[in-house]
């Protein structure tokens, strides 16, 4: 596949495995630009998309968007995977309801307490009551994390803010759009 010849801030969206049926659709956005007569890229986000979940890794940011229904088992495996992976400053939650059960709950907490790494800032962006009183418990369990903050789904660029990260609430915005 050839790259699309552009300036090293244009940015190209591609699928690279799977469908969400059978294994994770993998995306990966790309920053192409030219060095010494050829064209390079350089992954600036990674993309899973998976039944129940989805999420990203854009810069600082782990972005996390339930897909309309509680997690399944394999689903939520595949993210405790990511989340023990230490290159994240901030988490953002987004979801309209969906939450993990009692069981996944605790192994989130188990594989957070033996990771040894700081606890990120956290933002939630839900409008169910029952997705706030998951998230104290989560907090609660893994214990030492502050709490998170809450926010509604129009406030998304509020949520990235309070995040002081360096990524930007309308990347944030278009990056759910794909995770849905």
């Amino acid at each position: 596949m050839s790259a699309p010849s552009a300036s090293p801030a244009r940015l190209h969206l591609r699928a690279v495995s799977g469908d969400a049926a059978s294994s994770p659709s993998r995306f990966e956005r790309r920053a192409w630009g030219k060095e010494d007569g050829e064209i390079t890229g350089v992954v600036r986000r990674a993309t899973t998309l998976l039944p129940t979940l989805g999420y990203a890794l854009v810069g600082d940011l782990l972005l996390y968007r339930s897909r309309g229904e509680s997690p399944s088992d394999a689903d939520w495996d595949s993210w405790l995977e990511r989340v023990a992976v230490p290159d994240f400053a901030n988490l953002l939650v987004y979801t309209t309801g969906g939450v993990p059960s009692a069981g996944q709950r605790s192994r989130l907490a188990d594989r957070w307490k033996r990771g040894g790494r700081p606890n990120p800032h956290i933002a939630i962006v839900t409008d169910a009551a029952l997705v706030r009183a998951v998230a104290g418990a989560i907090s609660w369990l893994i214990g030492g994390m502050g709490g998170p903050r809450f926010f509604a789904p129009e406030e998304i660029a509020q949520a990235v803010a309070s995040l002081g990260g360096q990524t930007a609430a309308s990347e944030v915005e278009s990056l759910l759009r794909a995770l849905q």
